[in-house]
Order: structure tokens, then C-alpha cells, then sequence
């Protein structure tokens, strides 16, 4: 790590080992615990896309100059439940529990409106939804960001189910009693010291004590 000396080095491998060191134990230990799951999930989302053979199965009819087909009606079946849930989308309205709450319903009723019409949340929805057809769960983000937008703008977005994780030892529907979730994106170490400049070194002395970060 060029920007810290051997001192420093040393300071930021026993700091509890560093929060990044703690993520990545957790990370293994869901990956380990879903992974059945995740390869039943990338062949559920085979199977609607059209992908029903097997790679040796394809390839043997190929040797014999034979056409895989495939009647996907899978698909069929996909696109029809996901067009029930556009056509009886759900909405949220925030009902006054007194008289003198009434103006101040409206005005969060139109807010919310307003947050998820900008950022197409029913679209997003609806694309979880799907994922949760497919797979058994679908999974949104609600986030602030200050990106775009100097004073905050509120984001619900899809995440792909494949990456995002949480504590095994929930056991609540949509994981409510879970201690911690996760979400998994790629970093490279540019952009990652653009977003979080003051932990980069000591995230990444964490992940990589010997300094080798590929």
C-alpha cells in the first residue's frame, strides 16, 4: 500500500481487522449457506430465456446434426402472471388517523407520488416481482442519493436476488428480523477511493493484507 508506511500498515492489519474483514466472513458464510439455491435460480432464469438444454445434451445433438428445440411455454406462463401484477399494481396511501392530519396526508401522498414517478418505481417493482416469479425472490433498494441531486433524491430500484445477501438466521418472511443485509457490487480501487476516500486504505489493507488486490 504506497500511501501508508510500515507503521501504519501494521496499525491498520490489527484494527479489528478491519470492518471490510467482517463483511467478507459474512459474505461467505450466506454464499455457503444459498449457494443450492443460487444454481437452482440461474436455471430457473435458463429456463425462461429459452436455455432448457443441457450444455452436453446440446452438444450432442449438434454432433448428429440434430436442432435442439425448445417450446418455451415457460415464458408464456411468466409474462402472463407478470401482466396480472401491472394490470393490479398496488399503491402506497397515507390515511390521517385524526381530522388535523388530513393536510399533512395529502402532502405525503403527493410526495410519494412524486418520489416514485421519478424514479419509475412501479417498473422496478414489477421487475422484482418477476424475479420473484422466477426464482422465489425479488428484491428492491430504497436508497438516498446525493448524485444527482445536491439536496437528496429517494431511489427504489430492482437489485439482482443473485446478489444481494442477509443474515442466515432469519427466519421471517421478507428476512424482517434479519440483523444485517447486503448488497454485492464490483469495485475497482479508483472508484471505490472516489466514494469512500477515507477508508480506502484501511478497507483494502483488510481484504488484502499482502497488498495483492487482483
Amino acid at each position: 500500500m504506497a500511501s501508508l508506511n510500515k507503521q501504519e500498515q501494521e496499525i491498520a492489519k490489527d484494527k479489528d481487522s478491519g470492518m471490510a474483514k467482517m463483511v467478507m466472513q459474512k459474505v461467505k458464510e450466506f454464499e455457503s449457506f444459498i449457494q443450492d439455491w443460487h444454481k437452482e435460480a440461474k436455471e430457473a432464469y435458463d429456463m425462461v430465456a429459452g436455455k432448457q438444454w443441457s450444455n452436453e445434451d446440446s452438444a450432442a445433438l449438434e454432433s448428429e446434426d440434430r436442432v435442439p428445440v425448445v417450446f418455451n411455454r415457460i415464458a408464456a406462463f411468466i409474462r402472463g402472471i407478470c401482466g396480472m401484477e401491472v394490470a393490479n399494481r398496488q399503491s402506497v396511501k397515507f390515511l390521517p388517523r385524526e381530522i388535523s392530519d388530513v393536510g399533512g396526508n395529502e402532502v405525503m401522498n403527493a410526495a410519494s407520488m412524486w418520489v416514485r414517478d421519478i424514479c419509475n418505481a412501479e417498473d422496478e417493482e414489477s421487475e422484482a416481482f418477476r424475479d420473484m416469479i422466477i426464482t422465489g425472490i425479488g428484491s428492491t433498494e430504497t436508497r438516498l442519493s446525493y448524485e444527482d441531486d445536491p439536496e437528496g433524491m429517494v431511489y427504489i430500484e430492482r437489485r439482482d436476488p443473485l446478489m444481494v445477501g442477509w443474515d442466515t438466521t432469519s427466519c421471517k418472511k421478507n428476512v424482517q428480523d434479519s440483523s444485517w443485509r447486503y448488497l454485492y457490487a464490483d469495485y475497482s480501487r479508483a472508484k471505490f477511493e472516489e466514494k469512500w476516500p477515507d477508508k480506502s486504505d484501511e478497507v483494502f489493507m483488510s481484504m488484502f493484507p499482502d497488498g495483492n488486490e487482483n
